[in-house]
C-alpha cells in the first residue's frame, strides 16, 4: 500500500483575515486533498466529491472542508452531539509518535464533537473552554434540516475549521517543520444513503475511522 503523506505550507497572519478572505487563500495557496479512499464500496459505494485545503499559520491549523453532495442532513444543533450521522468533515491529528489522538468532527453547520483519546474507547471529551478554542464558519446558505434533504450537487457546501496547535499538545512554531500524523475523512451514517471516505487508506473489513495504526504524515512546514 502506498503510504501517503501531505505537506501543510506556512501562511503569516490568515489570523487577520475574514473567513471569506481565509478560505479564498487557502484555495490559492493551501494544500489540497481529495477525501476520496472508498474503502468499504461493497456495503457502502457512494462518493460525494470531498475535499479539504489545507495551511497553518504557526499557531494553527486552518481547514476548509467542501463537498457536493445529493443529500444533506445536519441534524445536531450543539456540540458533542453525534455530527457523524449529519454530512460531517473529520480530522484526527496527534504529534507524530504520541500515544493519544484528538478527533475533531463537524457537521457542516459547524458543531463540533471532539475528543482525546488513545482509539476507539478511552475518549476523553474537549470541555466548553476548549470547544471555544476551535474556530468553526460555514460558508454555505443550505438550510439546517432535521432529517435528510435532497440537494444539488453543483451547490458547494463548505465549512472553515481554525484548530490551535495547544489543543493537540503541540507548541506553536513558525520555524521548524513540526511533524503530526493523521487521517481525515468525509462521512453521514444517517443520510439515507450512508458513506464513509477517508484520505489515507484504512483496509478494515468495516468502517472504522479509530485507526491510528493507519494514520499518515502531515507535515506543517517552514515556509509558503
Amino acid at each position: 500500500m502506498t503510504q501517503r503523506s501531505l505537506h501543510l505550507p506556512l501562511i503569516h497572519n490568515l489570523n487577520t483575515l475574514t473567513p471569506a478572505e481565509t478560505a479564498q487563500t487557502l484555495r490559492d495557496k493551501g494544500t489540497q486533498v481529495e477525501i476520496n479512499c472508498l474503502n468499504w464500496a461493497k456495503d457502502f459505494p457512494k462518493s460525494p466529491e470531498s475535499r479539504v485545503m489545507l495551511a497553518h499559520d504557526g499557531n494553527a491549523i486552518y481547514a476548509l472542508f467542501t463537498l457536493h453532495t445529493d443529500e444533506l442532513r445536519a441534524a445536531a444543533t450543539a456540540d458533542l452531539q453525534p455530527v457523524a450521522s449529519d454530512n460531517c468533515f473529520e480530522i484526527f491529528l496527534k504529534k507524530a509518535g504520541d500515544t493519544h489522538y484528538c478527533n475533531f468532527e463537524f457537521n457542516y453547520r459547524g458543531f463540533a464533537n471532539v475528543s482525546r483519546r488513545p482509539g476507539r474507547t478511552g475518549a476523553v471529551k474537549f470541555t466548553p473552554d476548549k470547544l471555544a478554542q476551535i474556530g468553526r464558519y460555514p460558508l454555505t446558505d443550505a438550510p439546517l434540516p432535521h432529517e435528510s434533504r435532497k440537494a444539488d450537487p453543483a451547490e458547494e457546501v463548505a465549512l472553515l475549521a481554525v484548530i490551535p496547535l495547544s489543543l493537540i499538545e503541540v507548541e506553536p512554531d513558525a520555524k521548524t517543520p513540526i511533524a503530526l500524523e493523521g487521517n481525515i475523512y468525509s462521512c453521514s451514517d444517517g443520510c439515507k444513503e450512508p458513506y464513509f471516505l477517508t484520505w489515507a487508506p484504512v483496509p478494515t473489513p468495516t468502517p472504522d475511522f479509530h485507526r491510528p495504526d493507519y494514520f499518515a504524515p502531515i507535515i506543517l512546514g517552514n515556509n509558503e
